[in-house]
């Protein structure tokens, strides 16, 4: 009984920290969203100050897309062509070593 105890809190304790990462994410504004996947994308992709600059502004063009699709009641024209318009920009800014390690 005492181990089925401890999992159900180790369960739980998870998915309350999750979900509190999840809430904090919704929080932020879209320059600290597109900084923090541009962070990310720079640590993967290792890209040059030239690319983390480009990729940040590419970031937030993405994320102010899905804002406006989002507002348009989910419009899924607007979100497709909010990550169409961003692949092709990145495509623009990285090598093709970086495109694979991307998946575009």
């Amino acid at each position: 009984m005492k181990i089925k105890g401890i999992i159900i809190f180790g369960v739980l304790a998870i998915a309350a920290i999750l979900g509190f990462r999840a809430y904090q994410h919704s929080q932020w504004s879209p320059e600290e969203k597109a900084q923090q996947i541009s962070s990310k994308m720079a640590e993967k992709l290792a890209l040059n100050e030239d690319q983390i600059a480009a990729v940040q502004e590419i970031n937030l063009k993405r994320i102010l897309g899905h804002y406006e699709a989002y507002e348009a009641g989910r419009n899924r024209d607007l979100i497709k062509e909010a990550v169409a318009e961003w692949e092709a920009s990145l495509r623009e800014v990285l090598n093709e070593e970086q495109i694979e390690k991307l998946h575009l």
